[in-house]
Protein backbone atom coordinates (compact mmCIF):
# COMPACT_ATOMS: atom_id res chain seq x y z
CA UNK A 1 0.00 0.00 0.00
CA UNK A 2 0.75 3.63 -0.61
CA UNK A 3 3.16 5.69 1.79
CA UNK A 4 0.77 7.53 4.82
CA UNK A 5 0.86 10.72 4.67
CA UNK A 6 1.94 11.42 7.92
CA UNK A 7 4.88 9.04 7.90
CA UNK A 8 5.61 10.38 4.66
CA UNK A 9 5.78 14.01 5.88
CA UNK A 10 8.17 12.03 8.72
CA UNK A 11 10.41 11.01 6.09
CA UNK A 12 10.79 14.11 4.23
CA UNK A 13 11.59 16.26 7.92
CA UNK A 14 14.31 13.28 8.27
CA UNK A 15 15.59 13.91 5.37
CA UNK A 16 16.06 17.18 5.72
CA UNK A 17 17.62 17.04 9.19
CA UNK A 18 20.31 14.01 7.90
CA UNK A 19 21.02 16.93 5.09
CA UNK A 20 21.74 19.61 7.78
CA UNK A 21 23.92 17.22 9.47
CA UNK A 22 25.59 16.08 6.22
CA UNK A 23 26.53 20.02 5.73
CA UNK A 24 28.23 20.38 8.96
CA UNK A 25 29.91 17.40 8.43
CA UNK A 26 31.32 18.48 5.40
CA UNK A 27 32.16 21.39 6.62
CA UNK A 28 34.23 20.29 9.69
CA UNK A 29 36.37 17.01 7.78
CA UNK A 30 40.08 17.25 7.95
CA UNK A 31 41.65 17.68 4.64
CA UNK A 32 43.15 14.76 2.76
CA UNK A 33 45.12 12.63 3.50
CA UNK A 34 44.16 12.91 7.57
CA UNK A 35 40.24 13.12 6.40
CA UNK A 36 39.95 9.68 4.36
CA UNK A 37 39.29 7.84 7.56
CA UNK A 38 36.43 10.26 8.64
CA UNK A 39 35.46 10.77 5.37
CA UNK A 40 34.64 6.69 4.91
CA UNK A 41 32.72 6.93 8.18
CA UNK A 42 30.12 9.72 7.32
CA UNK A 43 30.07 8.34 3.86
CA UNK A 44 29.14 4.46 5.54
CA UNK A 45 26.78 6.51 7.77
CA UNK A 46 25.02 7.90 4.89
CA UNK A 47 24.68 5.25 2.64
CA UNK A 48 23.35 2.91 5.39
CA UNK A 49 21.22 5.63 5.76
CA UNK A 50 19.77 5.52 2.39
CA UNK A 51 20.02 1.88 2.37
CA UNK A 52 17.94 1.38 5.12
CA UNK A 53 14.91 3.29 3.96
CA UNK A 54 15.08 1.79 0.45
CA UNK A 55 12.75 -1.43 1.06
CA UNK A 56 10.57 0.02 3.35
CA UNK A 57 9.96 2.58 0.19
CA UNK A 58 9.80 0.29 -2.49
CA UNK A 59 7.12 -2.03 -0.71
CA UNK A 60 5.24 1.18 -0.09
CA UNK A 61 5.41 2.04 -3.65
CA UNK A 62 6.98 5.73 -3.32
CA UNK A 63 7.86 7.60 -6.00
CA UNK A 64 11.38 6.86 -7.40
CA UNK A 65 11.88 10.54 -6.94
CA UNK A 66 11.90 10.17 -3.73
CA UNK A 67 14.05 7.21 -3.27
CA UNK A 68 16.51 8.76 -5.21
CA UNK A 69 16.17 11.56 -2.30
CA UNK A 70 17.45 9.52 0.05
CA UNK A 71 20.58 9.15 -1.17
CA UNK A 72 21.47 12.99 -1.63
CA UNK A 73 23.53 12.99 1.40
CA UNK A 74 25.74 10.39 0.08
CA UNK A 75 26.29 12.26 -2.73
CA UNK A 76 27.60 15.42 -0.95
CA UNK A 77 29.82 13.52 0.00
CA UNK A 78 31.27 11.81 -2.96
CA UNK A 79 31.41 15.24 -4.24
CA UNK A 80 33.12 16.60 -1.41
CA UNK A 81 35.78 13.64 -2.21
CA UNK A 82 36.29 14.27 -5.82
CA UNK A 83 37.14 18.05 -5.02
CA UNK A 84 39.54 17.09 -2.31
CA UNK A 85 40.85 14.79 -4.84
CA UNK A 86 41.39 17.35 -7.36
CA UNK A 87 42.66 19.83 -4.69
CA UNK A 88 45.74 17.33 -4.36
CA UNK A 89 46.78 17.21 -7.54
CA UNK A 90 45.75 21.11 -8.52
CA UNK A 91 46.44 23.32 -5.18
CA UNK A 92 44.58 26.09 -7.21
CA UNK A 93 41.08 23.94 -6.97
CA UNK A 94 41.43 24.99 -2.97
CA UNK A 95 38.94 27.74 -3.68
CA UNK A 96 36.66 25.40 -4.82
CA UNK A 97 37.00 23.94 -1.48
CA UNK A 98 36.45 26.96 0.54
CA UNK A 99 32.98 27.32 -1.49
CA UNK A 100 31.76 24.27 -1.23
CA UNK A 101 31.81 24.31 2.62
CA UNK A 102 31.55 27.21 3.51
CA UNK A 103 29.19 28.25 6.14
CA UNK A 104 28.24 24.55 7.01
CA UNK A 105 28.29 23.75 3.16
CA UNK A 106 25.34 26.02 3.20
CA UNK A 107 25.15 26.57 -0.64
CA UNK A 108 24.97 22.93 -1.51
CA UNK A 109 22.18 22.34 1.37
CA UNK A 110 20.21 25.09 0.13
CA UNK A 111 20.22 23.39 -3.46
CA UNK A 112 18.84 20.09 -1.39
CA UNK A 113 15.78 21.73 -0.13
CA UNK A 114 15.12 23.12 -3.27
CA UNK A 115 15.01 19.37 -4.69
CA UNK A 116 12.96 18.68 -1.49
CA UNK A 117 10.12 21.74 -2.45
CA UNK A 118 10.29 20.74 -5.63
CA UNK A 119 9.10 17.04 -4.97
CA UNK A 120 6.75 18.26 -1.94
CA UNK A 121 5.16 20.85 -4.57
CA UNK A 122 4.69 17.57 -7.33
CA UNK A 123 2.87 15.79 -4.70
CA UNK A 124 -0.46 16.85 -3.75
CA UNK A 125 -0.57 15.63 -0.58
CA UNK A 126 0.10 18.38 2.72
CA UNK A 127 2.06 20.54 0.42
CA UNK A 128 1.90 23.68 2.79
CA UNK A 129 2.46 22.01 5.84
CA UNK A 130 5.85 20.00 4.32
CA UNK A 131 7.39 23.33 2.97
CA UNK A 132 6.54 25.14 6.04
CA UNK A 133 8.65 22.22 8.21
CA UNK A 134 11.22 22.34 5.61
CA UNK A 135 11.72 26.05 5.66
CA UNK A 136 11.59 25.61 9.83
CA UNK A 137 14.51 23.67 9.79
CA UNK A 138 16.31 25.56 6.52
CA UNK A 139 15.95 29.34 7.91
CA UNK A 140 18.15 28.95 11.20
CA UNK A 141 20.39 26.98 9.95
CA UNK A 142 21.41 29.58 7.31
CA UNK A 143 21.43 32.07 10.05
CA UNK A 144 24.01 29.80 12.27
CA UNK A 145 26.02 28.81 9.73
CA UNK A 146 26.23 32.52 8.77
CA UNK A 147 27.12 32.95 12.19
CA UNK A 148 29.41 30.18 12.22
CA UNK A 149 31.09 31.74 9.73
CA UNK A 150 32.12 35.54 10.37
CA UNK A 151 31.94 35.33 14.06
CA UNK A 152 32.16 32.56 16.07
CA UNK A 153 33.93 29.41 14.02
CA UNK A 154 31.97 26.69 15.79
CA UNK A 155 33.38 24.43 12.92
CA UNK A 156 36.87 24.89 13.93
CA UNK A 157 35.65 23.67 17.38
CA UNK A 158 33.71 20.90 16.10
CA UNK A 159 36.33 19.66 14.18
CA UNK A 160 39.13 19.61 16.85
CA UNK A 161 36.60 18.06 19.11
CA UNK A 162 35.19 15.33 16.85
CA UNK A 163 37.92 14.54 14.61
CA UNK A 164 40.94 15.62 16.32
CA UNK A 165 40.68 14.77 20.05
CA UNK A 166 42.52 12.63 21.73
CA UNK A 167 39.85 9.23 21.76
CA UNK A 168 39.74 9.69 17.64
CA UNK A 169 43.69 8.18 18.08
CA UNK A 170 43.05 5.00 19.84
CA UNK A 171 41.75 4.08 16.35
CA UNK A 172 45.08 3.95 15.02
CA UNK A 173 44.42 6.97 12.37
CA UNK A 174 47.10 8.91 12.98
CA UNK A 175 45.48 12.32 12.98
CA UNK A 176 46.84 13.78 15.72
CA UNK A 177 50.46 13.25 14.80
CA UNK A 178 49.58 14.45 11.28
CA UNK A 179 47.60 17.12 11.89
CA UNK A 180 49.91 18.72 14.63
CA UNK A 181 53.16 17.93 12.57
CA UNK A 182 54.41 21.25 11.95
CA UNK A 183 56.58 22.63 9.14
CA UNK A 184 59.47 23.90 11.01
CA UNK A 185 59.55 20.35 12.29
CA UNK A 186 59.68 18.55 9.47
CA UNK A 187 62.68 18.11 6.33
CA UNK A 188 61.04 20.10 3.35
CA UNK A 189 64.20 20.84 1.60
CA UNK A 190 65.12 19.60 -1.98
CA UNK A 191 66.32 16.10 -2.23
CA UNK A 192 68.22 14.59 -4.92
CA UNK A 193 66.64 11.07 -4.63
CA UNK A 194 63.66 11.57 -7.15
CA UNK A 195 61.06 9.38 -4.84
CA UNK A 196 62.15 11.74 -1.79
CA UNK A 197 61.63 14.87 -3.49
CA UNK A 198 57.99 13.63 -4.72
CA UNK A 199 56.86 12.93 -1.15
CA UNK A 200 58.56 16.34 0.47
CA UNK A 201 56.73 18.66 -2.32
CA UNK A 202 53.67 16.62 -1.60
CA UNK A 203 53.85 17.35 2.13
CA UNK A 204 54.97 21.20 0.77
CA UNK A 205 51.56 21.03 -0.67
CA UNK A 206 50.22 20.13 2.29
CA UNK A 207 51.57 22.81 4.30
CA UNK A 208 50.74 25.29 1.97
CA UNK A 209 46.60 24.00 2.00
CA UNK A 210 46.44 23.89 5.26
CA UNK A 211 47.69 27.60 6.17
CA UNK A 212 45.64 28.91 3.49
CA UNK A 213 42.34 27.21 4.79
CA UNK A 214 43.29 28.34 8.04
CA UNK A 215 44.52 31.93 6.98
CA UNK A 216 41.02 31.93 5.09
CA UNK A 217 38.86 30.60 8.06
CA UNK A 218 40.11 33.43 10.68
CA UNK A 219 39.27 36.53 8.41
CA UNK A 220 43.25 37.85 7.13
CA UNK A 221 43.20 40.48 4.74
CA UNK A 222 44.57 39.78 1.09
CA UNK A 223 47.70 41.13 2.37
CA UNK A 224 48.24 39.17 5.13
CA UNK A 225 48.17 35.65 3.08
CA UNK A 226 50.44 37.09 0.67
CA UNK A 227 52.98 37.58 3.92
CA UNK A 228 52.54 34.00 4.77
CA UNK A 229 52.67 32.66 1.71
CA UNK A 230 56.40 34.22 1.12
CA UNK A 231 56.95 33.46 5.11
CA UNK A 232 56.61 29.85 4.16
CA UNK A 233 58.82 29.55 0.94
CA UNK A 234 61.62 31.29 2.79
CA UNK A 235 60.59 28.70 5.43
CA UNK A 236 61.02 26.05 2.88
CA UNK A 237 64.31 27.53 1.85
CA UNK A 238 65.98 28.19 5.28
CA UNK A 239 64.40 24.91 7.46
CA UNK A 240 68.08 23.37 7.89
CA UNK A 241 69.18 26.12 9.91
CA UNK A 242 66.17 26.59 11.57
CA UNK A 243 65.82 22.73 12.65
CA UNK A 244 69.78 23.02 13.45
CA UNK A 245 68.96 26.42 15.66
CA UNK A 246 66.15 24.80 17.28
CA UNK A 247 66.92 21.65 17.97
CA UNK A 248 70.05 23.65 20.05
CA UNK A 249 68.19 25.66 22.58
CA UNK A 250 65.44 22.57 22.95
CA UNK A 251 65.62 20.78 26.53
CA UNK A 252 66.17 16.76 26.17
CA UNK A 253 66.04 16.08 22.83
CA UNK A 254 69.33 17.99 21.75
CA UNK A 255 70.80 15.08 20.18
CA UNK A 256 68.07 13.20 18.59
CA UNK A 257 66.87 17.15 16.78
CA UNK A 258 70.62 17.28 15.67
CA UNK A 259 70.54 13.64 14.09
CA UNK A 260 67.26 15.05 12.24
CA UNK A 261 68.76 18.09 10.57
CA UNK A 262 71.85 16.23 9.56
CA UNK A 263 70.45 13.14 7.91
CA UNK A 264 71.22 13.57 3.89
CA UNK A 265 70.46 10.45 2.65
CA UNK A 266 66.55 9.49 2.91
CA UNK A 267 65.32 6.24 4.59
CA UNK A 268 65.33 3.16 1.92
CA UNK A 269 61.41 3.11 2.97
CA UNK A 270 58.71 5.50 3.87
CA UNK A 271 56.59 4.02 6.79
CA UNK A 272 52.88 3.17 5.83
CA UNK A 273 49.93 1.90 7.56
CA UNK A 274 47.27 -0.30 6.48
CA UNK A 275 46.33 0.33 2.55
CA UNK A 276 46.57 3.20 0.40
CA UNK A 277 43.64 5.51 0.70
CA UNK A 278 42.99 5.32 -3.10
CA UNK A 279 42.35 1.83 -2.78
CA UNK A 280 39.49 2.38 0.02
CA UNK A 281 37.67 4.86 -1.59
CA UNK A 282 37.66 2.98 -4.81
CA UNK A 283 36.65 0.37 -2.99
CA UNK A 284 33.60 1.94 -1.42
CA UNK A 285 32.40 3.62 -4.92
CA UNK A 286 32.80 -0.13 -6.47
CA UNK A 287 30.16 -0.95 -3.97
CA UNK A 288 27.90 1.79 -4.42
CA UNK A 289 27.77 1.45 -7.76
CA UNK A 290 27.22 -2.38 -7.55
CA UNK A 291 24.37 -1.86 -4.81
CA UNK A 292 22.70 0.81 -7.03
CA UNK A 293 23.08 -1.86 -10.35
CA UNK A 294 21.57 -4.74 -8.27
CA UNK A 295 18.56 -2.46 -7.52
CA UNK A 296 18.02 -1.08 -10.82
CA UNK A 297 18.29 -5.01 -12.38
CA UNK A 298 15.36 -5.98 -10.00
CA UNK A 299 13.22 -3.31 -10.03
CA UNK A 300 13.20 -4.07 -14.26
CA UNK A 301 12.54 -7.70 -13.58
Amino acid sequence: MPLKHFTETLLIVLLGLVTLLTGVVMDTLPLLPEGALPWAIAFAVALLYGLSLYPLLKKNRADNSFRILHFLPAAMLVLWLAIELLTLKFPQALALHHWYTWGWSVVVVVLCFLFFIAFCLNVIRRRVPRIALLLLLLVPFTGLAFASEQYYHWDQQVSSIVWQGNWWDLVGTGTIIAGTQNGDNANLDPSDNPQEEAWRRRLRALDERRKSIADEKDGKSSSSKIASKASSKALVASSSSRVASSARSSTGQKSSGREIAQVKTPPPRLPTSGGEMSGLVFAMLAGYMSVLHRRAVKRRG
